[in-house]
């Protein structure tokens, strides 16, 4: 075989140096192969606020306000925004209304909701 692609992916405050993951990867590095790392950062808002009009199908403007509290509410971890998202949309805080077309949410009982950064990572450990 001359070429292989693998894709991983890894959070990189669960491995450390002595993990199995990082002890194969040096031994492919020093094999000759070419590892190519690239590590995901979190969403800014302005990208969040993009992913979340996208998603309701509604102007970045109309979003932006939601966008800020999901940013605030996951730290801009993609994944935990649609998460958090999602469980907005299933206990009904976040619906759709058919007579208008539309998305509707109240901010104010959204940033009642009590989703924090810290409860997304402790959930996402569990």
């Amino acid at each position: 075989m001359q070429r292989l692609l693998l894709i991983g992916a890894y959070r990189d405050n669960e491995v450390n140096s002595t993990h199995p993951l990082m002890r194969k990867l040096d031994a492919v590095r020093k094999a000759g192969a070419f590892v190519q790392e690239i590590s995901l950062a979190p969403l800014a808002r302005e990208d969040l606020g993009r992913l979340i009009a996208d998603t309701l199908s509604c102007a970045p403007r109309r979003a932006a306000p939601l966008a800020r509290l999901v940013h605030e509410k996951t730290g801009g971890n993609p994944f935990f925004a649609l998460q958090f998202i999602s469980a907005l949309a299933e206990e009904g805080l976040l619906r759709f209304d058919h007579d208008a077309a539309r998305w509707r949410w109240k901010l104010d009982r959204l940033h009642a909701k009590g989703y924090t950064t810290m409860s997304w990572t402790l959930w996402s450990e569990s």
